[in-house]
């Protein structure tokens, strides 16, 4: 990786959005459901609430801001958001002093080259164990809602045995059948008025 910035103005041609047409959508998709996954994920963990809207704009913005510096497409990020949490961080300027840091990295490629891959792999490894199912939780997904563990065990076995991308696709497009089928076939009580009636035979009044 060359060390550094380089800024420049990005240009896409014909030949660039022909070669990456394609795939814009599946990226897209897969950038916002990690984001919201991740942002859902630490809210529950860390009891916030997160408005959706608000982390659409932030991708946007990062994204657009982030195509003058030659960036890959950038989104939240499972392992940094665990260190995050396990580091106690609970304000958005933790964001300025990891800023820094990165910008730091940039210019020193060659000071990380001789860290050994084990020991960044068992920092992750620590601070995404709470992220893992639990036993019990896929238990009472099994007895809360059926339909949400089948959703749950498609994008797990899906995404073990084919792609993470293949994974993402059939978990979504099974949600969207069970979500279609919830909507044709609602649950409902039905309400009204049921008259009372004397023993001879007068109505009085009514029940609701």
């Amino acid at each position: 990786i060359p060390a550094g910035l380089h800024i420049s103005v990005p240009h896409a041609g014909l030949d660039m959005i022909n070669e990456l047409a394609g795939k814009l959508v599946g990226v897209t998709f897969i950038l916002i459901l990690e984001h919201v996954a991740i942002a859902k994920s630490f809210g529950r963990i860390n009891d916030y609430k997160i408005t959706e809207s608000q982390e659409f704009i932030a991708i946007g913005l990062t994204n657009t801001v982030g195509s003058f510096f030659h960036a890959y497409p950038a989104t939240g990020s499972f392992s940094r958001t665990a260190i995050k949490s396990k580091s106690g961080v609970r304000t958005p300027l933790a964001g300025i002093f990891s800023g820094i840091l990165v910008i730091i990295a940039i210019y020193s490629t060659s000071m990380f080259y001789y860290i050994p891959d084990a020991a960044l792999a068992a920092v992750i490894i620590h601070a995404v164990l709470d992220l893992v199912a639990r036993p019990t939780y896929i238990k009472q997904l099994w007895k809360i809602q059926f339909w949400d563990f089948m959703v749950f065990l498609v994008g797990v076995l899906v995404t073990f045995f084919v792609t993470v991308e293949i994974g993402i696709y059939a978990s979504t497009a099974l949600a969207l059948v069970v979500l279609l089928i919830r909507i044709a076939r609602p649950r409902f009580d039905a309400l009204g008025r049921l008259p009372l009636k004397t023993k001879n035979g007068e109505t009085t009044k009514y029940a609701y």
